[in-house]
């Protein structure tokens, strides 16, 4: 049997929910994992500490009304105390494009290649990168 709690904030001010071509999107998730919540599975054993945190950004240019270029930055850490997050992390990024192929539902299709220290990644979507 799986378990957890969230704590869960949200923002945003975008006006589509597909591709938000303006306003922010903000949220921030903490998640509480373990058998104290009546759960059998150890989440704890999946990562590399007790903590883990992630940040990212991404941003986009409409360099045409039908074409869209857009890039992505990420970090992410896991430590066994919350002091020690970030001392050691992993960064991801990524470039990619979307072409516009519902004008009036403001979806997208596109490709995004992504890397990291150690892999390399191409994603095929429809919809939005956030």
């Amino acid at each position: 049997m799986n378990s957890i709690m969230d704590i869960v904030a949200e923002y945003d001010t975008t006006g589509n929910f597909f591709w938000p071509s303006q306003g922010i999107s903000l949220s921030g998730e903490y998640q509480f994992y373990g058998h104290y919540l009546g759960g059998d599975y150890r989440y704890d054993l999946m990562t590399q500490g007790e903590d883990v945190s992630t940040v990212q950004t991404q941003i986009a240019w409409q360099a045409t009304p039908q074409w869209v270029i857009q890039g992505f930055v990420g970090a992410g850490s896991a430590a066994d105390r919350a002091s020690d997050i970030y001392r050691t992390a992993e960064v991801a990024w990524e470039i990619g494009f979307r072409y516009v192929i519902a004008k009036e539902y403001g979806l997208h299709s596109g490709i995004d290649i992504a890397f990291s220290d150690h892999k390399q990644a191409v994603y095929f979507n429809v919809g939005s990168g956030l």
